[in-house]
């Protein structure tokens, strides 16, 4: 008598697979908060959690018999900082995110000179082309 079995075992662990998922979500949030829509939201979320706090602090000294007006007014502040600040956060986290793009590009362009100077130093075909390049952009 033969009996064949098929077991269908997972070609991955289980750990591995959850452990994969958290870093894909992780990445993928710092994507966000590295865009310039992420960094806004970020910084909305800061200042309206501030006006929050300031708010509660003020309302809490009057709030012995009036718990629904407290938190009324609590909410007609935290949305009005939302409508207030979301547009000038946006334009100052878009203008910050482009001249981060512009430092790193600078950096990445002074470095490239920099390899390329190295490249020279020990390459005189290479540094004969630099100097008269250079000379060129002299006339």
């Amino acid at each position: 008598m033969i009996s064949l079995m098929n077991p269908h075992f997972s070609q991955t662990h289980p750990g591995v697979g959850r452990l994969e998922r958290v870093v894909q979500a992780a990445q993928a949030t710092v994507a966000f908060i590295d865009s310039a829509k992420g960094l806004a939201s970020l910084l909305l979320a800061a200042i309206v959690a501030t006006m929050m706090v300031v708010a509660n602090e003020i309302i809490e000294t009057w709030t012995d018999g009036h718990l629904l007006m407290a938190w009324i007014a609590l909410w007609v502040v935290a949305f009005s900082m939302l409508a207030i600040f979301s547009q000038p956060i946006k334009a100052l986290v878009e203008d910050v995110s482009r001249q981060w793009a512009h430092w790193r590009e600078m950096r990445q362009s002074s470095a490239q000179d920099a390899r390329m100077w190295e490249v020279a130093q020990h390459d005189p075909r290479l540094m004969s082309e630099i100097r008269c390049a250079m000379q060129r952009s002299e006339q």
